[in-house]
């Protein structure tokens, strides 16, 4: 015999044996955790066989994690153990307003092992240049296009548009020749243009570096796994940026807030905020202002 020990984090858990010897104890129909709890369970290797890859794809899930004590059968990973698992280490308010707080949440494998599609927006010398990256890692990015025009006139704009099912991102030099690596990143960046929580940019090397010439439509590459949801009580956040810089796998996720008024939850009240990348999923409650 062995035990299983369960412990579920934020919901409750039905694990259910789909071939149940008998149910006398050491083999039961089914299990119930409640969130928070750790239910050990005695089984035989047998029935850890039948119930194995409901436990695994619960771990990988984020919903449980567990621990196996016995011997004589086969190997299950344990949730310290399982790669590109996100998990949440800091986040930097915890009482949260309403709607549009600007929120950093640091902590390692946030994305998982997504690539996040990406474009450049050349300058006019090698000296600077525009990253142009997909809000959210994930093959979906991979269907937006950046181009850089010059209608001749009305300043420095951004817009999109959507062409044949792809998000074309529009920079419009306007008769402009004053513009720069600094200003084209910042009006993509622009919380009031449509391309804010589609897309971030960065600048790469000097800011200063002019931008003139207009550039042919570039598609945004690399994106690659199922994507990233971020929720506030059940609500998504708008992602405006990534931040892969720090050590190995660390992460910082750059967010702003959604409305939640409408659930009527008292000043002091804990909401949830989660972290579902690549299918995975990381929590940490925070408290409502």
């Amino acid at each position: 015999m062995l035990k299983l020990s369960v412990t579920a984090k934020d919901s409750p858990v039905n694990i259910q044996d789909p071939r149940p010897v008998h149910n006398t104890g050491d083999e039961q129909a089914s299990y119930t955790v409640q969130p928070g709890e750790t239910k050990e369970m005695v089984m035989s290797w047998n029935q850890l066989e039948r119930i194995g890859q409901q436990i695994e794809d619960l771990e990988t899930a984020g919903f449980i994690s567990f621990t196996i004590e016995g011997s004589g059968g086969p190997a299950f990973t344990e949730q310290s153990d399982a790669p590109d698992v996100p998990i949440i280490d800091f986040v930097s308010k915890g009482v949260i307003t309403q709607a549009g707080d600007l929120v950093d949440v640091t902590g390692y494998d946030l994305i998982g092992d997504q690539g996040i599609a990406e474009a450049s927006i050349e300058g006019d010398t090698d000296a600077g240049s525009v990253k142009v990256q997909a809000s959210e890692p994930g093959g979906a990015g991979n269907l937006i296009d950046v181009e850089v025009v010059d209608t001749g006139g009305g300043g420095l704009a951004v817009s999109t548009a959507v062409v044949d099912g792809r998000t074309v991102i529009t920079v419009d030099l306007g008769g402009s020749a004053g513009e720069d690596c600094d200003s084209v990143a910042a009006i993509i960046n622009n919380a009031a243009s449509d391309t804010y929580g589609l897309v971030f940019a960065t600048v790469v090397g000097v800011g200063a570096t002019a931008i003139t010439a207009a550039q042919d439509l570039e598609p945004l590459v690399g994106g690659t796994g199922a994507g990233l949801v971020v929720t506030l009580a059940g609500l998504p956040c708008l992602v405006i940026g990534i931040d892969e810089s720090g050590a190995p796998d660390a992460v910082i996720l750059n967010l702003a807030t959604p409305n939640y008024s409408a659930l009527s939850l008292a000043t002091g009240a804990p909401i949830s905020l989660q972290v579902r990348a690549n299918g995975k999923l990381s929590t940490a409650t925070l408290t409502a202002a």
